[in-house]
């Protein structure tokens, strides 16, 4: 059911993307990176939520908030989430980073009144969607 809405919602939100769709075990959306150091997203179904993942740089699990509510509804309130996020991270409103030797990884949707100082700790890589931040 995640991805029947989730494709739907995505192709919708951003019609002129180069959307590569697939089916579980592998991604189901797929969308190209803007740059090369920060790779594609990919969106993986894991059943009742989905893993969104910034090329090899992190990832992030998106699921209902309220595991009782009916499977369309669960699946709607997911794709929102998804939908939400991306708008960010593709105008560059989401800083993206990685730990030394890739071993720990995260995000950060700047909104105001939000840090950095997560992402500025020494040796951490940070980027936008646009690209590395130097």
């Amino acid at each position: 059911m995640i991805r029947e809405v989730l494709v739907t919602g995505v192709k919708a939100a951003f019609p002129g993307a180069a959307i590569k769709l697939g089916t579980p075990p592998d991604p189901i959306v797929v969308i190209p990176a803007k740059h090369a150091e920060v790779g594609d997203v990919s969106i993986h179904d894991e059943g009742e939520e989905v893993a969104l993942h910034i090329g090899d740089i992190t990832h992030g699990h998106f699921s209902s908030p309220d595991p009782s509510l009916p499977e369309r509804e669960s699946a709607a309130r997911i794709t929102s989430a998804v939908i939400e996020f991306l708008q960010d991270l593709f105008a560059d409103r989401v800083v993206v980073w990685q730990g030394p030797g890739g071993v720990a990884g995260g995000w950060l949707v700047l909104t105001q009144g939000k840090s950095m100082k997560a992402s500025q700790l020494p040796g951490v890589k940070r980027y936008l969607w646009s690209g590395p931040i130097r």
